[in-house]
Parts: C-alpha cells; sequence; structure tokens
C-alpha cells in the first residue's frame, strides 16, 4: 500500500512532465492516443512510372484541400499540348473539378474500374477511376491508350515521398 501512493503520483508527474517539454497546452493534443476519434486513413497517391516520349517540362502541385489532400502533376508534350494527372484523396472530389464538362464513353474493368471520356470544351480524353480513397484523373490530348498506359505505370507513393 505504501508503495502505490509513490508510485502513481511518479506516473502522473511523468505524464505532466511529458506534456510540459513536448509543448503541447494539455495531454490531449501531446498524447494522440488520448483522442477517442478514429484514425484517419494515409493518404496513398499515385506517381507514373511511364510519360510519352518527346515530354519536356514537368510541373507538380500538392497540398491539403479540405478533409484530404490535392495532388497534380502537368507534362509538357512534345506537341505542345499538356497532360495532366490529377489526384484527390477528398471522399467529396469529382472529375468535373477538373475537366469541367465532360461526356462519359466507356468502362474498362481491370484492377480498377477506369471510366473513359471526353472534355466537352477542348475534345481531350479523360481516364479516371476510384482506386481506395483516391480519385485519379488524367486527361490529355492522346489516344485513350495511351492515357491508359500512363494509367497502367502508376505507383503507390505517399506525400513524404514528395518531400524535399
Amino acid at each position: 500500500m505504501t508503495l502505490r501512493r509513490p508510485l502513481l503520483a511518479l506516473v502522473v508527474g511523468g505524464l505532466v512532465m511529458a506534456t510540459v517539454l513536448s509543448g503541447q497546452s494539455t495531454a490531449r493534443s501531446a498524447y494522440l492516443f488520448v483522442d477517442g476519434g478514429p484514425l484517419r486513413a494515409p493518404d496513398i497517391l499515385y506517381l507514373p512510372s511511364y510519360f510519352p516520349a518527346g515530354g519536356q517540362h514537368l510541373f507538380m502541385k500538392f497540398g491539403p484541400k479540405g478533409a484530404g489532400s490535392d495532388f497534380e502533376l502537368r507534362f509538357s508534350l512534345s506537341s505542345g499540348e499538356e497532360l495532366v494527372i490529377w489526384e484527390s484523396t477528398r471522399g467529396d472530389a469529382t472529375v468535373g473539378e477538373v475537366v469541367g464538362r465532360y461526356q462519359e464513353d466507356s468502362q474498362i474493368t481491370g484492377a480498377a474500374k477506369w471510366r473513359t471520356g471526353r472534355v466537352a470544351d477542348s475534345g481531350a480524353a479523360v481516364v479516371h477511376a476510384r482506386i481506395g480513397q483516391t480519385l485519379v484523373v488524367i486527361i490529355g490530348l492522346l489516344p485513350v491508350e495511351e492515357l491508359l498506359r500512363i494509367a497502367d505505370s502508376l505507383r503507390e507513393g505517399s506525400p513524404s515521398s514528395l518531400m524535399l
């Protein structure tokens, strides 16, 4: 009985000191396991390992948006046109956010259900699928087969792999 009180005081004192030394204002923010809410699934991005020949420039933009993250990759083709790969881990993300009005043509079933279509204004081909929680949209003035080849080359990555 006499050992319990000093041991309890040591544990409570250790938690208080750890909270103070962590720089957090409350134990709830210092100890993430105290938070009773569900853990958020990690953001998963898909990076292509294939690009059409003759491309020139690459531009990437990544950042948090709402309850997820958006990732945009732009690649200049030799024809002067642009290939865009846009991804979002938000549950409410839509293809229309990127391309505006578009018309769906067909669905290709494989490991993911890829849907093809055309952008109403430019006639660019669109290929899109939701892989897990990530919506992937590939747009370009290329044949649909070429966009599907890019889609087939996508490899799983994480936002931390983009940090330099």
